[in-house]
């Protein structure tokens, strides 16, 4: 009897300790492998307000840093994000090739306005949108439309070429700030599913 309550008590041990083992080896392993360097270029903005365009693309390079690979992601590598002083293909040729670009993102203010905007009162007084009730009129609220692409180093065509907007009780450079979020949580996603361009 001691003898079998021994036996399970160690097969129950190992099953236990060998997922763990099997994880910490995973980890070793992605932690030893070279980063996937996904450099981000220095915002533009179009928009008729102001922001602080370096800000934000700091913002940006921090958050794909601090980013997690998705548990079905075929890359599981941490991702390093590098800042570009070039907001554009052009400008930004040369760091591209110096700072060892794996991917790019390049991103563009289109829209920034809050319910001063004269353009904002239009559209919510056609129906576009709901007036905030009255309560919530003194609140400061701001809307944000932000283009981005994904690029391959290297390569014109973009792997994702999108855009992000939303309606945010916060300031304008707040408001661009959860844009910024939520590009980085797609470029996380894009750069884990592209092919490893040192591969090609």
């Amino acid at each position: 009897m001691q003898r079998t309550l021994l036996v399970c008590g160690t097969v129950l041990v190992l099953a236990l300790v060998a997922p763990a083992d099997d994880k910490k080896r995973e980890q070793e392993v992605t932690s030893t492998q070279p980063p996937i360097r996904v450099c981000v270029a220095t915002l533009r903005n179009v928009a008729r307000r102001s922001i602080g365009v370096t800000l934000q693309r700091d913002a940006l390079v921090r958050d794909l840093k601090q980013s997690k690979p998705p548990k079905k992601a075929a890359d599981q590598r941490r991702i390093e994000g590098i800042a570009l002083e070039g907001d554009s293909p052009a400008s930004a040729g040369g760091e591209i090739g110096e700072k060892k670009c794996e991917y790019v993102v390049y991103a563009t203010v289109t829209d920034l306005r809050d319910k001063s905007d004269p353009l904002w009162r239009d559209e919510k007084q056609q129906g576009i949108g709901n007036l905030p009730p009255q309560g919530s009129r003194h609140e400061e609220v701001t809307f944000a439309q932000v283009e981005f692409s994904i690029l391959k180093a290297g390569d014109p065509s973009p792997l994702v070429s999108s855009s992000v907007s939303g309606e945010e009780t916060n300031s304008e450079d707040g408001t661009v700030r959860l844009m910024m979020d939520r590009i980085a949580s797609r470029v996380n996603t894009v750069v884990r599913e592209a092919p490893d361009p040192m591969r090609e």
